[in-house]
């Protein structure tokens, strides 16, 4: 297997068997190939055969093992649990600031937007997420003998990417699928309905029953706006979108040009086009995104797809001043920092080891107040630059630990 072949004609007769991620080179190339006799079909017929071997190698040919959801299997669970906690590599520790003691401690402020937010590699999407906030405040709960109170600050905003609506606006986003016109017609009903945890929809060589070539993705979720002001906006689409607020249009995507698969999975930042909205109270209000589906143009595939997020506005100066006032008034500080999946990815080189969106400047101003009384916690897949760090009492590297990190973080 070779991802991103350059040439497919050649690359088969040297004896590579599979393209990945999609037949990009080869597909109808190889077909011409073929049949104007640049190729012999037997040099195919060999490709094909030694494919057919590993798939009855691996068992796939036979029968199919039934999946199963990680959310509803407690001992996959309780695996994937184990697997983050066993992961963790305690980097200092000094004057055994760890374990923290909720017992003697009446306060914790946990800081950092990865706190709150997945923590899984790229294209992963987890049936459930426990977050470090939420495995925080859990152990706490669990101890019967401690009153220790356990409170956030989001601090500057770490994605690359106006972060996927989710839990923390929305308990539900409902996806349809509607063949191209049938969405304005009165009664029509669309193909494929489901509710999702994430606003995301990718399709990548996915069929569904119904539904035509041409047609139209529908994101719909009653958020609660938990303070008035502006909201950052973010849309990724393979194709023409709309967004509505309450049923009104306020802003309309048009992507430059065609989006290959390529682009849309591993350069989303290279596109995404973001809408300031001000929501002039709190409260509850209905979004909305359609996006269209994309026309394929001559034999190379095409991504077809809708991301949609949305996040509070505020500087990363204000963030860092509302995070250090936590601290000031908590006995023991936790702060979350590391990279996520829209920095670290297949087919993208990161341009420096540094912790990305003023996460440094956050460390410092942190352990500036509070000195070696704070706990950084480092979750990143590959190398970082932690020596802003340098004053905590304690490091912690996570990596990212998947859907039981909040858990695991804990349990180490």
């Amino acid at each position: 297997m070779v991802l991103f072949v350059s040439d497919g004609l050649e690359s088969l007769q040297a004896g590579l068997d599979l393209e990945m991620p999609f037949p990009a080179t080869r597909g109808p190339k190889l077909i011409a190939a073929i049949k104007s006799g640049q190729i012999p079909e037997s040099a195919l017929d060999t490709s094909v055969k030694r494919m057919i071997q590993f798939l009855e190698r691996a068992g796939t040919s036979q029968e199919r093992r039934e999946e199963a959801s990680s959310g509803k299997d407690a001992q996959c669970c309780a695996l994937i649990r184990q697997a983050a906690a066993e992961s963790i590599i305690l980097l200092k520790n000094d004057d055994s600031l760890l374990p923290l003691d909720t017992r003697r401690t009446k306060s914790i402020a946990v800081i950092g937007s990865l706190a709150t937010d997945r923590v899984v590699s790229h294209l992963i999407s987890p049936s459930y997420m426990v977050t470090p906030l939420e495995g925080i405040k859990s152990y706490v709960e669990s101890s019967s003998s401690s009153d220790c109170r356990v409170t956030h600050s989001h601090g500057p905003q770490t994605h690359r990417l106006i972060p996927c609506l989710d839990k923390r606006y929305t308990s539900a986003i409902e996806c349809k699928l509607w063949n191209m016109g049938d969405r304005t017609k009165e009664g029509a009903e669309p193909v494929h309905v489901e509710v999702r945890k994430e606003a995301i929809e990718t399709f990548l060589m996915r069929k569904v029953p119904g539904l035509n070539e041409d047609f139209e993705i529908e994101m719909v979720a009653t958020v609660d706006i938990p303070t008035a002001g502006n909201y950052e906006l973010g849309i990724i689409s393979a194709s023409n979108a709309k967004v509505y607020v309450n049923d009104e249009q306020v802003f309309d995507f048009i992507p430059d040009g065609v989006v290959d698969i390529q682009r849309f999975l591993f350069h989303q930042h290279t596109f995404e086009q973001r809408h300031r909205h001000n929501f002039a109270k709190a409260g509850k209000y209905v979004l909305r995104c359609v996006s269209q589906s994309q026309k394929q143009v001559g034999p190379e595939p095409v991504a077809t797809g809708l991301f949609f997020g949305m996040v509070e506005c505020a500087t990363k100066e204000a963030r860092i001043q509302e995070a250090v006032a936590l601290a000031n008034k908590s006995d023991a500080v936790v702060v979350f920092v590391g990279t996520t999946s829209e920095w670290e990815m297949e087919g993208v080189d990161r341009e420096n080891l540094e912790l990305p969106s003023g996460q440094a400047d956050l460390v410092r101003a942190v352990i500036g107040a509070k000195g070696s009384d704070v706990v950084v916690v480092n979750q990143s897949g590959a190398a970082v630059d932690l020596s802003c760090a340098d004053g905590a009492g304690a490091i912690v590297h996570a990596h990212f630990g998947g859907q039981e990190a909040g858990n695991g973080t804990l349990d180490d």
